[in-house]
């Protein structure tokens, strides 16, 4: 009974490793098509979820863009140079203006972003001034200044003279400009002829302005390119004849 057993187990293991044998191949083939549907799969989902993840991100922009723009304007100066004139004294970039009142100053970026206009300015790099409280500024002489002799410390017509000298040294113009010259402030409280100015520019026409800009002095050469004589007069004002040709 015994060696009948045997004989059927050893069959037995022989016909299942025979079929082991013959099935092994398919079976390894199969995992391994299981295997690739898998992955392309999950690459495929990955693909999806980037390009989910992707379009949330473009949205999320574009809302912000819009939503940023949550103020409206009359006006909006940018590409510019402004002077706020603020206690910094802050240089930025672009002004956002309503019923002609400044709304806000600030970098070109914040203030197109944040407000929607009517009209658009490029200011092309140009300077801008925003706003001025003085009723009586002279912006336009005040600039004028930095190209004319600055006599408004001269203790002396001595002093006003040897200015314009080194001013006409380092500055080969036309004309002579200056400003600020005030007798009252000298120790001889009178006002000065042209003598000085004739005879230390013979060729170069001068015109010195006192400080109040009421009175001005003018060598020989500026009066004669100006066309002024001894007999000229000049209608609400005097003509100082004291001069030298």
């Amino acid at each position: 009974m015994s060696i009948k057993y045997k004989v059927q187990s050893t069959k037995r293991c022989a016909y299942e490793k025979e079929e082991h044998a013959n099935f092994k191949p398919s079976y390894v083939k199969h995992v391994v098509y299981n295997l690739i549907i898998r992955s392309q799969w999950l690459i495929e989902q990955k693909r999806n979820l980037f390009n989910s993840v992707s379009l949330y991100f473009v949205l999320c922009i574009l809302y912000s863009s819009c939503a940023h723009k949550s103020e409206s304007a009359d006006l909006i100066i940018h590409n510019g140079v402004v002077y706020t004139f603020d206690n910094e004294m802050t240089v930025t970039e672009a002004i956002a203006v309503k019923d002609g009142k400044i709304l806000e100053t600030g970098p070109e970026r914040q203030i197109m972003n944040k407000y929607s206009a009517e009209e658009y300015v490029d200011a092309k790099g140009r300077a801008v001034y925003p706003g001025f409280f003085d009723a009586h500024c002279h912006i336009l002489n005040y600039g004028k200044t930095f190209l004319e002799v600055d006599l408004r410390k001269c203790k002396s017509w001595e002093e006003c003279i040897n200015k314009a000298k080194e001013f006409a040294a380092k500055n080969k113009g036309a004309w002579i400009k200056g400003r600020g010259w005030d007798q009252n402030e000298w120790a001889v409280k009178e006002f000065p002829d042209n003598e000085r100015l004739n005879k230390e520019f013979p060729n170069i026409p001068v015109y010195l302005t006192r400080v109040d800009g009421h009175a001005a002095i003018a060598n020989a050469r500026a009066l004669e390119l100006a066309g002024i004589t001894s007999e000229t007069t000049v209608k609400g004002g005097t003509m100082c004849n004291k001069m030298e040709k």
